[in-house]
């Protein structure tokens, strides 16, 4: 799984990596088809975080990165912080399985696994709903309706909280069959995966 996971990395930047992105070459072996193979059954007992609208029982945010120095590994994610107005800019601040979390030079300043949004003008104050601490950030918290025809298209809930669920076993499947056919093409002709199209 490690190894399937650094291929799907290498389409993009990589730890350390700077400057232009140029095309890279990434050699397969048969671990990535055991991985592939073995999908499934891992993705079943694989946990993630997802953060949710509490009131309307929406996923606001799902898993974007692993963590495999957790034990056991679990999937972490990032939700939208909306900005408004000049110098504020919209950002995305992290959650996983330990909360929701807003960081200020590099440190955690605020941590919680149910949190209350109250909405202003520019800024938002939340409130974790179990410890009653606070704190207030530049903006809301919000994410994109699924109702193209709703307005506003962002919707910033009052109250949101993380869930720590298992994968689906057909989590990205579209993404996985293209990653099996070009893990097949590289074992059968033995020639590296090209990547010339990687992205920042």
């Amino acid at each position: 799984m490690v190894a399937l996971d650094a291929f799907a990395a290498s389409f993009s930047r990589l730890p350390g990596e700077v400057g232009e992105l140029g095309p890279l070459s990434v050699f397969l072996d048969a671990r990535h088809r055991r991985a592939l193979e073995g999908l499934g059954d891992a993705l079943e007992v694989c946990m993630t975080a997802y953060l949710v609208d509490s009131d309307r029982n929406v996923v606001m945010a799902g898993p974007a990165m692993m963590r495999w120095d957790r034990a056991p590994p679990i999937a972490s994610g990032s939700v939208l912080v909306r900005g408004f107005g000049t110098p504020t800019y919209s950002h995305y601040t992290p959650f996983d399985a330990d909360g929701f979390r807003i960081e200020r030079g590099g440190e955690s300043v605020f941590v919680a696994l149910r949190v209350a949004q109250e909405v202003g003008e520019h800024s938002a104050r939340l409130i974790d709903r179990d410890t009653g601490v606070s704190t207030t950030i530049a903006g809301t918290v919000s994410y994109a309706s699924r109702d193209r025809n709703e307005w506003p298209p962002y919707l910033a809930p009052e109250r949101f909280h993380v869930a720590v669920r298992p994968f689906s076993r057909d989590h990205l499947a579209d993404v996985r069959e293209d990653l099996e056919t070009l893990v097949c093409a590289a074992l059968e002709t033995g020639r590296p995966v090209e990547l010339s199209d990687r992205f920042g």
